[in-house]
């Protein structure tokens, strides 16, 4: 079990529009835009058999991010929870598929700090020794 908690990294690098868009057309998901202004995305859902298009990529205005609705199954999320529910990997597996392979080579500084996170959470921490007497600690 992975125990990779995303409190402690900024995610929102990752949920852009264009990172979002490259994942799901990598999958060949053929997305059509609705509107001119290209802020919301069809498709046919990746996770259950339909004829009509009821997959949706739009803007959260609310978070300002990124993500996936289907209003045939219900299921819905960012970049990470499509990657999560289509590739069947944990949090960790996806975080690391997107900022190796999608990100932008200037938001890879991320990986580092995201590395030195799971290895704080898999080494749990030694307990201290008590300092001699006298000393002010």
């Amino acid at each position: 079990m992975n125990r990779f908690s995303s409190r402690y990294i900024d995610l929102r690098p990752y949920k852009t529009k264009e990172i979002l868009l490259k994942v799901i057309q990598e999958r060949k998901i053929i997305l059509t835009p609705v509107n001119k202004v290209e802020s919301m995305y069809r498709a046919l859902c990746p996770f259950h058999a339909e004829r009509t298009a009821s997959f949706t990529v739009h803007n959260n205005t609310f978070f300002k991010t990124w993500g996936y609705k289907c209003f045939g199954c219900g299921r819905s999320g960012d970049v990470f929870r499509f990657l999560m529910l289509s590739e069947r990997w944990e949090f960790w597996d996806s975080l690391v598929y997107v900022t190796k392979r999608i990100m932008p080579p200037n938001y890879r500084h991320i990986m580092f700090l995201s590395q030195t996170n799971q290895l704080a959470f898999e080494f749990p921490e030694e307990p201290r020794p008590e300092p001699p007497d006298g000393l002010p600690f």
